[in-house]
């Protein structure tokens, strides 16, 4: 898909992954609408992208766990710069920790934010897409929605919903000309990830190193433009995913004797 001149909805767009992105598409020469609940930041990310060559930024407050907010906020960004021709859900939260120690509203707020999060945006601008007969949709999932670590009992569910969500829609509307795409990132270097229980950055998967977002936006510009179906980060750790499905102990083994998450399960 060309993104020169394109109308591009990104969500969790005031800081990590999301602000990457919109800054990317913005380069690009795209017309990007911000989804955030920060609204200070969303004015500042929105700047940002007009100063890196957008050819507009909107931005839009509202929480991607409300259904009400979402479709209103979609329905403002049609009147404004027309409907969206690019989704990325984005938007994320983590806690980690063992699962009979962490608050059940956590459990809550992640299924909320992370699942809820990506379908209502998907839902909110899909008809328009189908009825354009074109379209891009990016969900950001996690190598943790492929391959679950102890301490992650809570967030990994929410990842795997991400990419069932993901694989199912793609079969729906292949016939369609929409394409679909799920980004799997190792831990990314984000404040979602610093700033978790207030300890330092996450590390479920201890082999893959930390990733910058801006890699991994560029990255999911990437996979925008040639409509690609699988983005793993860093490269090859799709390996990892595939040998935890045919081949789960080494796996295991392996997680057992690294510093995993935010402590070991007792």
């Amino acid at each position: 898909m060309q993104i020169a001149g394109a109308v591009a909805l990104v969500t969790g767009a005031s800081s990590g992954i999301g602000r990457e992105v919109a800054l990317a598409l913005g380069r690009r020469g795209a017309a990007v609408a911000l989804i955030g609940r920060d609204e200070t930041r969303l004015g500042e990310v929105a700047a940002q992208c007009r100063a890196a060559g957008a050819a507009a930024a909107l931005p839009l407050r509202a929480d991607v766990a409300d259904w009400e907010a979402v479709n209103t906020v979609v329905g403002e960004l049609e009147r404004t710069l027309g409907p969206a021709d690019i989704l990325v859900n984005s938007a994320g939260v983590m806690y980690t920790g063992p699962v009979h120690r962490m608050a059940p509203e956590h459990f809550a707020e992640m299924v909320r934010t992370n699942y809820l999060g990506t379908v209502y945006p998907t839902r909110a601008v899909l008809p328009g897409m189908i009825a354009r007969r074109r379209g891009s949709i990016v969900n950001l999932s996690s190598l943790a929605g492929r391959v679950a670590a102890r301490g992650y009992g809570g967030y990994a569910p929410t990842k795997y919903a991400v990419a069932g969500f993901t694989d199912a829609l793609r079969q729906e509307v292949a016939h369609r000309g929409i394409h679909v795409c799920g980004v799997y990132p190792g831990p990314v270097d984000t404040p979602m990830v610093r700033d978790r229980e207030g300890k330092g950055p996450a590390d479920p998967f201890p082999l893959v190193p930390l990733l910058r977002p801006e890699r991994v936006a560029e990255a999911v510009v990437r996979a925008i433009e040639r409509r690609r179906r699988h983005v793993y980060l860093p490269a090859g750790a799709g390996l990892v995913g595939l040998l935890y499905t045919l081949w789960p102990q080494p796996v295991e083994w392996i997680y057992a004797r690294f510093p995993i998450g935010q402590n070991r399960v007792d």
